[in-house]
């Protein structure tokens, strides 16, 4: 289940993309063995790895979906980088529909978001 404030109304589609979202990133951490912290964050569910950034979903006010991290960090521009696709500036990669994230190789993303902070 995704929650956001109470006072936010979303569609089924955006509904549906933040479960999706929520799940790709739970199955990236589980894949890799990373432990995440959740929590809400400015209304937003918020996942934050131990050494890393975190990571939030949410509903732009230009509508669909997102997946958005610190603006002090390189992870959306590290990703901006190698892929296309619809950014909010350095701190979100938006999604109109599911096939749109679905086609999207988050991972990528993820474990730069969950291990930001780690030393090389």
């Amino acid at each position: 289940m995704v929650t956001l404030k109470a006072d936010t109304e979303i569609s089924q589609d955006q509904h549906d993309g933040l479960a999706h979202l929520r799940a790709r990133i739970s199955a990236c951490a589980d894949a890799n063995g990373i432990v995440l912290e959740e929590t809400v964050k400015w209304g937003q569910p918020s996942f934050k790895a131990l050494n890393g950034t975190p990571v939030r979903i949410g509903t732009p006010k230009s509508g669909g979906f997102g997946l958005f991290v610190s603006c002090s960090s390189t992870v959306i521009a590290d990703y901006a980088a190698t892929f296309e696709g619809r950014f909010d500036g350095n701190r979100g990669v938006l999604f109109e529909s599911v096939a749109e994230a679905e086609s999207q190789p988050l991972e990528m993303l993820l474990m730069r978001a969950f291990r930001y902070h780690e030393k090389p």
